[in-house]
């Protein structure tokens, strides 16, 4: 987190020699922020945003699992699926789902799809029920 003014200068990914602005005092010059929960790069990639995501899902999963083991309901695991990791995924994907690479895509859909071995095949079915991204 930035608690100095900073400015992201944006360039296409491939392009070499840009003409910017020199740096300006006291404004430090980044490549990558977060505003609102989303990364933001200088190329506008998402790839830095998809892996943060899919980090905390990851560890969302196995604390559903640990919760599974210890006998807690299909309906309250349902729950907290739709409550802890759906709703982490779908956040702000209308804003950057055309940015996705197919490649982000894919791992963004390999956790509705397919039985997760830490997922209650209940919450699986319930995913492959919603459109994939």
């Amino acid at each position: 987190m930035y608690h100095v003014p900073c400015v992201i200068v944006f360039h296409r990914p491939a392009l070499r020699h840009h003409n910017i602005l020199p740096p300006l005092s006291d404004i430090e010059r980044v490549t990558q922020a977060t505003l609102l929960g989303f990364d933001i790069t200088s190329t506008l990639s998402t790839s830095v945003y998809v892996d943060r995501i899919l980090k905390q899902v990851n560890q969302r999963l196995y604390l559903l699992s640990q919760l599974k083991s210890q006998g807690m309901k299909v309906q309250a695991l349902h729950e907290l699926f739709i409550g802890l990791i759906m709703s982490k995924i779908t956040y702000a994907l209308p804003a950057f789902a055309s940015h996705l690479t197919a490649d982000d895509r894919n791992r963004i859909n390999a956790i509705t799809k397919g039985p997760s071995p830490r997922c209650h095949p209940h919450c699986v079915r319930h995913c492959r029920n919603h459109q994939q991204i």
